[in-house]
């Protein structure tokens, strides 16, 4: 096993100062190696000025901290000199506890227990059990708090990442389970949008991994009221979540996925109860996008992740099938159907609008073309199930320059 941490910072050396010892620890020790991904833009709140330093250091990653995530994830697996077996997050208000290696024996522990085991962590909430376990949990969240990934794992992270629904969640581990989480996790039974980080464990599960963290849990959240979250920490095994038919019932789901013997639809794009499919910026590649002119990307954590920002008369070029609408949150884009000629330039300025473009069953080319600077693009909705580009691995690389 060969290992590689990226701890994520911006100012708050305060939190730094808790999150960043038992690292470098671990990194004396021989157990990992670290990558600092910084995104700190005034000099004197860093806190990584350390001779000689043992870690690989990335210094003015902005953009929010998916797009630090994404940047982490990117670089660890691309590092050739070593080839890391096993890569992973520690966010900068995270404080790992003695013992906390421990989540590394995970992989092993989850396989004598039948699982196939995509991801680990130090930390456990109560509420984001899905079963309990003699001495880890089975889990329905790690978030990125603090979490380790296969190889693999990573790699189907980024894959697929974009924000996720609480719908989705619900549905994944109530078939591979037969458990409604929506019955006792923190969001209730609403259906509402969800950070980027709660869908990592739900596609991991789509392809047959299994998520797992340490009980007792071991790692505290420095700048983080959990109570007042509704959160708890499992500082002994949960009794209530124990279900070893559950757990049974996961291990042979899991294992008819790795095999191809079950299909689950992919978790790349969101499609909702009703049919309609959202993508979102960094995914237009699926539909033969091309930019042109001056595009950025800003972080928008409830609907993306991330949102493209247009300059005044750049260009994306898409080739769909049936009626689309253009999620715009602010400005003016002109929306011409190449085939048929119709054409709508709404301007938005206070909420976002979906701009509805109406189509019928051949191809057709869409461009949207920016009118005015700063026009924000949040997604763009298909009625119909679309032939889709075959992706390769989204990385930190496939973004355009954040705004």
């Amino acid at each position: 096993m060969k290992v590689a941490l990226a701890l994520l910072t911006k100012d708050h050396p305060e939190l730094t100062a808790g999150s960043a010892p038992p690292l470098r620890k671990a990194v004396d020790d021989g157990l990992i190696d670290l990558f600092w991904i910084d995104g700190s833009l005034d000099d004197l709140k860093r806190t990584y000025r350390v001779e000689p330093s043992p870690y690989q250091l990335y210094v003015g990653v902005t953009g929010g901290p998916d797009a630090a995530i994404v940047f982490a994830l990117s670089r660890m697996l691309k590092n050739q000199n070593p080839h890391y077996t096993h890569v992973g997050i520690v966010e900068q208000d995270a404080a790992l506890a003695p013992g906390w290696r421990d989540c590394l024996d995970l992989f092993e522990s989850g396989r004598e227990d039948g699982l196939e085991v995509g991801a680990v962590s130090a930390r456990c909430y109560v509420d984001r059990i899905l079963a309990q376990r003699d001495g880890y949990a089975l889990m329905h969240n790690l978030g990125s708090g603090m979490v380790v990934f296969t190889r693999l794992a990573a790699e189907l992270i980024l894959h697929n990442y974009r924000t996720h629904f609480t719908s989705e969640n619900r549905r994944i581990f109530a078939a591979l389970s037969g458990i409604d989480i929506g019955t006792y996790w923190a969001f209730g039974a609403h259906d509402h949008p969800i950070t980027t980080d709660w869908g990592f464990d739900r596609i991991l599960a789509s392809h047959g991994y299994a998520s797992l963290a340490l009980v007792p849990n071991r790692v505290e959240m420095l700048d983080q009221d959990i109570a007042a979250q509704g959160l708890a920490y499992a500082d002994a095994p949960v009794s209530v979540r124990r279900d070893d038919g559950a757990f049974e019932t996961f291990v042979d789901w899991t294992y008819c996925i790795r095999e191809g013997d079950l299909l689950v639809p992919s978790p790349a794009i969101y499609r909702s109860d009703t049919g309609p499919s959202l993508y979102f910026p960094h995914q237009l590649g699926r539909l033969r996008a091309v930019f042109n002119g001056g595009w950025s990307f800003k972080w928008n954590q409830g609907f993306g992740p991330f949102s493209y920002v247009a300059s005044k008369n750049a260009e994306l070029d898409l080739t769909v099938q049936g009626p689309i609408g253009v999620h715009v949150g602010h400005g003016q884009f002109e929306i011409s159907d190449l085939k048929s000629g119709h054409a709508t330039a709404p301007v938005v300025e206070t909420h976002p609008l979906a701009v509805m473009v109406p189509g019928s069953l051949p191809m057709r080319g869409i461009r949207i073309r920016s009118l005015q600077d700063d026009s924000v693009l949040l997604a763009v909705e298909t009625t119909l199930p679309q032939l889709d580009v075959a992706p390769r691995l989204f990385t930190w690389n496939d973004l355009p320059e954040p705004g």
